[in-house]
């Protein structure tokens, strides 16, 4: 189910009244095919998708959660968005041949299916770019490690991206990652509780790794010797990081 944000019918009714509806059209069709890739990529998985909703930045999906999928199922779901640019540059190739847009809408397209392309692969989170580097930092960090390190990631985009804002356009995706990014910092702890319940309770098949500290490798099935010389098992280590939190 598609669902228009309020916000979003506003952004529109202004786009109208600037004759910039044009290549919004284009910037939300092309929004569309980058999110239907990656919800049909979930469902491939048996990954259920609540909703897609249209911000005025695009579409956004709400996809239930995938962690505990391998890393490679994870990684084949979120890049499988940054791949219909090459999907959205036939359709705009297509339109081109059959006279349905002209040079210039075709020049206008391709940039915003590379506008797309790129600020989705920025390395913040939770962008896909973000949400890429972030399974490979949690292949050699603990998750709460791996946390930070995406918060301080964002940050020093977030930074740069303030340098190269132009237009009410850059301003709009800039509030997207800024409103992400300060949901990320606040919900640190408390989201990676959350994280640690449903890991407690999905069983997972990765490879054992033995520690000396109580934490969780996302993809290890984790266990821990104690000062006492006991093996703790997962559900334990978890126990023990909840009860200092």
């Amino acid at each position: 189910m598609v669902i228009i944000h309020p916000f979003t019918i506003i952004y529109i009714l202004l786009s109208l009244m600037t004759n910039h509806y044009y290549g919004l059209v284009f910037l939300y069709l092309f929004g569309f095919i980058h999110e239907l890739s990656h919800v049909l990529t979930a469902k491939f998985f048996h990954i259920k998708t609540k909703e897609i909703i249209l911000y005025p930045t695009g579409f956004k999906a709400k996809i239930d959660d995938f962690t505990h999928l391998s890393c490679i199922k994870q990684f084949l779901i979120i890049i499988a968005g940054p791949l219909s640019f090459f999907i959205c540059l036939l359709i705009i190739n297509n339109l081109y041949y059959f006279d349905i847009i002209s040079g210039y809408g075709k020049r206008l397209c391709n940039q915003y299916n590379l506008l797309i392309l790129l600020f989705n692969l920025l390395p913040c989170y939770p962008l896909d770019g973000g949400k890429i580097i972030d399974l490979g930092i949690a292949q050699v960090v603990d998750e709460f490690s791996c946390r930070i390190i995406r918060i301080i990631i964002s940050f020093f985009i977030i930074i740069g991206m303030i340098f190269i804002i132009k237009s009410l356009g850059d301003l709009m995706l800039f509030s997207f990652v800024l409103f992400a990014f300060i949901s990320e910092f606040i919900h640190l702890k408390k989201n990676y509780i959350l994280f640690l319940i449903k890991r407690k309770i999905t069983k997972c098949d990765y490879k054992i790794k033995v520690l000396k500290k109580a934490k969780i490798y996302r993809f290890r099935n984790n266990y821990m010797i104690d000062s006492k010389k006991r093996i703790l098992d997962e559900s334990e280590i978890i126990d023990k990081i909840i009860k200092k939190q």
